[in-house]
């Protein structure tokens, strides 16, 4: 019970944040600016046995021509059946040039439903191209064991 009133909890807040992005960056842009991704996870053979698909939201708040602070919010679902189910919370911190971003930041999995176990909290390293649509390109790697356990993944994000 006290998970289903977390997840409500931040969804809530992420909701309401989305309220003041205005979807727009020009030069000098500073503020905020909410995504929709969807995308897929697997392990560094590339074999994807397995793989997870990644439905959720980022928040981009923006500081400066260059850098910007992004809290993204996750659901992870094993091979599209929701079974098990993790909500995945992360922030990055990202430079951004033109069209192209790279960060660094942190993200854990928190097991809502299944028999799989939650993850530690992970390093995450992505890079992408952000236009019309996002297209983020990430691993993430356990800090205890730095590129062990590697996962790999690809979002493609639009702008709400």
């Amino acid at each position: 019970m006290k998970k289903i009133f977390f997840i409500i909890f931040l969804l809530i807040i992420v909701s309401t944040l989305s309220l003041y992005s205005d979807g727009s960056k020009g030069s000098n842009y500073i503020g905020k600016q909410f995504t929709f991704n969807w995308g897929i996870t697997t392990d560094d053979s590339f074999s994807f046995k397995p793989y997870y698909a990644e439905y959720g939201f980022a928040l981009d708040i923006v500081f400066t021509d260059y850098f910007m602070i992004s809290p993204e919010l996750y659901l992870v679902s094993y091979k599209f059946k929701f079974d098990p189910l993790y909500l995945a919370p992360g922030v990055l911190f990202n430079f951004e040039s033109n069209s192209l971003f790279a960060g660094i930041g942190v993200s854990k999995w928190f097991k809502i439903s299944g028999n799989a176990p939650s993850t530690d909290w992970r390093l995450k390293l992505n890079a992408g191209i952000d236009k019309e649509f996002r297209l983020t390109a990430f691993i993430t790697t356990p800090f205890n064991n730095l590129f062990k356990n590697v996962m790999v993944g690809l979002t493609l994000g639009f702008r709400l």
